[in-house]
């Protein structure tokens, strides 16, 4: 609906909050100090949020990633990435990068150290993640790996995303 221009970046940035807190108990609060507490002079969280909505939505995600960097109260990259996932068309390549991805062992990705990464903005870390990510998918479309995948897009399009939600999946069993 946000690509669409049928919400606001400030009303996606609450429904990823929404989404990205789940059922825990500090998520409002998390929410209020973001939305309420400027974290730097004269930068309003709104405007931070409607600058990174509008970067991400262009498909400029380096540049949203580094512009939502520490902008704001209680939002580190777990939900900055959710944010900026939901904002990026599918082709941009902006994965989710929080705890269940960082935390993921996997020989394959030796970057990550810990769950704690996805709690330290880190561009370059982000994007061995989006490479990461893109460079599988490839390989398992080379393959035919993902013939009879269903995706969750409503146009039925598979993109990087499927890596990740492969992850999220591998990780709930």
């Amino acid at each position: 609906m946000y690509r669409e221009g049928n919400v606001s970046a400030t009303e996606l940035f609450l429904a990823a909050m929404v989404w990205g807190n789940g059922r825990t108990g500090y998520g409002p609060y998390r929410t209020s100090v973001a939305l309420n507490i400027p974290r730097k002079p004269n930068v309003t969280p709104i405007s931070v949020i409607e600058t990174v909505g509008s970067l991400a939505g262009e498909g400029k995600i380096e540049a949203a990633y580094l512009t939502m960097k520490n902008a704001m109260w209680r939002i580190g990259p777990a939900f900055g990435t959710k944010f900026i996932y939901f904002a990026s068309p599918p082709e941009a390549n902006a994965p989710i990068f929080d705890g269940v991805v960082a935390g993921w062992e996997s020989k394959d990705i030796p970057w990550v150290s810990s769950s704690s990464t996805a709690w330290k903005w880190d561009w370059d870390v982000y994007n061995l993640y989006r490479n990461w990510s893109s460079q599988q998918f490839d390989m398992l479309r080379a393959q035919d790996h993902l013939d009879g995948i269903s995706s969750f897009r409503s146009d039925g399009s598979l993109y990087m995303d499927v890596v990740e939600a492969s992850i999220f999946s591998s990780m709930n069993q």
